[in-house]
C-alpha cells in the first residue's frame, strides 16, 4: 500500500520557530519535571525518599530502607554497614564521572585554544574600531556644536 510507505508532509508552524527562545519547550519541560536543580537531588529506593543527595543529581541504588520505607536504614547496623558502603561507592562513581567529563571539557578547550585567541583578537579589533568611531563622532559634534554658537 503506498500510503504506508509515503510519508506526508507536515505542516511547519512559524509561531513554534519564532517562539523557540521565548517559551519553554515541551522537551524542556519533561527533562525540569526528573532533572533536579543544584542541591534538591533526591535519593531513590525503588520511588522517591525525603532524604536529598546535597548535589544535583539524583541516586537510585539497592538501599536498604527503613520499615515505613520513608528512608533509608541507618538505625540497624548490618543495614547501616551495606547502606554507607553502598554510598560510598555511588560517591566514589559520582567523583569519578565529573573527574572524567572535567579533563574531556579540559582537552575540548585546549583544542580550540587557536580558533579562541583569534576570535578575542577579531572581538579586540572590533572594539577599538568602534571606540575609534565613537570618539570622531564626539569630536565632530563638538565642533559643530561650537561652529553653531560662534555663528550667534
Amino acid at each position: 500500500d503506498e500510503s504506508l510507505t509515503i510519508k506526508r508532509n507536515t505542516k511547519f508552524n512559524l509561531n513554534k520557530l519564532a517562539n523557540i527562545g521565548t517559551k519553554q519547550s515541551m522537551a524542556s519541560k519533561i527533562t525540569d519535571s526528573f532533572s533536579p536543580t543544584p542541591g534538591s537531588g533526591r535519593i531513590f529506593i525503588g520511588f522517591r525518599t525525603s532524604q536529598t543527595t546535597g548535589f544535583g543529581v539524583h541516586l537510585a541504588a539497592p538501599l536498604m530502607p527503613t520499615v515505613e520505607r520513608e528512608a533509608i536504614d541507618f538505625v540497624d547496623p548490618a543495614l547501616r554497614e551495606f547502606n554507607s558502603s553502598l554510598l560510598e561507592v555511588a560517591g566514589i562513581l559520582m567523583r569519578l564521572a565529573l573527574e572524567h567529563e572535567m579533563n574531556r571539557i579540559g582537552m575540548l578547550w585546549e583544542e580550540n585554544a587557536e580558533e579562541r585567541k583569534q576570535w578575542e583578537i577579531s572581538r579586540e579589533e572590533e572594539k577599538r574600531k568602534q571606540k575609534e568611531k565613537d570618539e570622531s563622532n564626539t569630536k565632530s559634534g563638538g565642533n559643530a556644536a561650537a561652529a553653531s554658537s560662534g555663528a550667534k
